[in-house]
């Protein structure tokens, strides 16, 4: 038996067929240093996502009875509950557009911020006139905190004192703007929100794709030069089916955003007038925020329910039909 150091088990060693791990020196730092690093994400989700989920789903279950002190089961009754306020005639009109405007969300940001941003992470890359000005105007938004984005974009539409109004009216549009203001009309109060959401997310959608307009090897689009193709050709020919995979996986979040958009509705519309403002997620904090826990808790788990499915379908349509390209 060769001789070992008595401060450490040589990896080497096989005294029971499996090699022995070095608890000496800088093996043992780097075991340490692991733990730590992985210990903050793994208590994070244990406590915030396994903890959480596990008692909403028991609250969806229950409601608080007055007459005992305490929460009783109650079966299905709050899912009961929640269904006939998304689907009966004389619900609250905050669930019915707490659907659609969840809805609208998911086609606003496939259909319009997707593409917008596939186009202008393009225009960049080709670095035409004017590329590093509108790369501020674009990833300035996604560097600012949240709160104080739908502070600024209220601020800009403002009725009273805000810049928008006031180049409407000077030069002559004044008659567009709604009377009671952009975001106390019930036919403006949402398309504000969905522009807010082009202007303050379409800085990480850009950066995303062009990221992987960048990755894409110069020799293809010098091939494509020699074919003579145009630049509309390039984009919809070369950039568009060689960034697929990173066009699908922003898809998928487009699905998971729909259901967990609230901030702006909350910041700018505060619900909108007769709930044009709301959305299945903030339909949900606003429910928690006024102690309705288990009716919120049931209301999440249907849109689990209904959302799962849902990015399931597109994961598996996108793993059939979209190439997988690496460089």
């Amino acid at each position: 038996m060769t001789n070992k150091n008595v401060n450490s088990v040589d990896l080497r060693g096989d005294f029971d067929g499996k090699k022995k791990f070095d608890f000496s020196g800088g093996k043992w730092k780097r075991t340490v240093f692991i733990i730590l690093f992985l210990a903050y994400p793994v208590l994070n989700w244990l406590v915030f996502f396994l903890f959480v989920n596990i008692d909403s789903i028991k609250l969806a279950f229950q409601t608080y009875s007055y007459e005992k002190g305490g929460y009783v089961w109650v079966g299905f009754d709050n899912f009961s509950n929640v269904l006939k306020s998304f689907f009966s005639a004389d619900a609250h009109p905050q669930y019915r557009y707490g659907i659609r405007n969840s809805l609208y969300i998911f086609i606003w940001n496939t259909f319009v911020i997707l593409p917008i941003s596939l186009l202008c992470s393009y225009y960049f890359y080709k670095k035409v006139w004017g590329e590093n000005f509108f790369k501020v105007v674009f990833y300035l938004p996604s560097i600012i905190m949240p709160v104080a984005l739908c502070m600024l974009f209220s601020f800009m539409f403002s009725t009273n004192y805000g810049p928008v109004n006031a180049i409407l009216k000077a030069i002559g549009l004044g008659g567009i703007i709604p009377q009671n203001g952009w975001f106390g009309d019930s036919k403006t109060v949402f398309p504000m929100v969905l522009l807010f959401s082009l202007w303050s997310g379409i800085g990480y959608n850009v950066i995303m794709t062009a990221g992987s307009i960048a990755r894409i090897p110069p020799e293809i689009f010098e091939a494509g030069k020699i074919d003579g193709i145009n630049m509309t050709k390039e984009f919809t020919q070369i950039v568009v089916p060689l960034i697929m995979p990173t066009v699908s996986t922003m898809f998928m979040m487009g699905i998971a955003v729909s259901f967990s958009y609230f901030l702006p509705s909350m910041l700018l519309t505060n619900g909108g007038p007769s709930g044009e403002g709301y959305t299945i997620a903030y339909l949900i904090t606003n429910r928690v925020s006024s102690g309705s826990l288990n009716e919120a808790a049931a209301i999440g788990w249907c849109a689990a329910i209904v959302g799962t499915p849902l990015v399931l379908l597109g994961k598996f349509v996108i793993d059939k039909f979209v190439p997988d390209v690496e460089f």
